[in-house]
């Protein structure tokens, strides 16, 4: 069984039939993706293109499950936004979203806010493991959660901590 999952995990095309290809991501669903998803995949690209890990020639595979009993397979955590199964494949598994408003579609007692965290955040942030997993496949039992997950964070929302820096040296300069 546990080879047939792995398996699953990562070859889940024969579960998610749509697809649509932008540049060096593929993307699947088990609904039709709206060409909107291109200017998402624009923002997630710079994002990802800050990281050390990124190399221009690397395809991501990103896989949109509106089912909860599809995402709960995959993912073995209902209430994620996103998973990637780093040590079996660096396939990442996004939750039901809307795309055309840019939000992931939260689960019952989501606690986060949708604003802070957009569905183009949670394609950089998995995508960030993917790169992760690609580095380094057991890279998430080598390293401790915490910088895992900072790293992917960091990258998500790097074009705010250098806004934010970029207001605070100016800041300084005026002074």
């Amino acid at each position: 069984m546990p080879i047939a999952y792995a398996f699953a995990i990562s070859y889940p095309e024969f579960l998610l039939k749509e697809k649509y290809q932008y540049k060096n991501f593929i993307v699947r669903s088990d609904k039709v993706i709206p060409t909107e998803i291109e200017g998402l995949l624009d923002k997630v690209s710079l994002n990802l293109s800050r990281s050390e890990l990124y190399k221009d020639d690397m395809t991501f595979n990103i896989y949109f499950c509106h089912s909860k009993n599809l995402f709960a397979f995959f993912t073995r955590n209902k209430n994620a936004g996103g998973v990637v199964n780093g040590i079996i494949s660096a396939n990442a598994f996004i939750r039901e979203a809307d795309i055309l408003n840019n939000e992931i579609i939260p689960s019952n007692g989501w606690l986060l806010s949708r604003h802070d965290r957009p569905l183009s955040y949670f394609l950089a942030h998995e995508l960030t493991h993917s790169l992760q997993s690609k580095y380094d496949r057991f890279m998430i039992v080598k390293t401790e959660p915490f910088i895992m997950e900072g790293y992917a964070d960091y990258i998500a929302k790097r074009h705010r901590y250098q806004t934010h820096r970029c207001h605070h040296n100016h800041y300084q300069t005026s002074l």
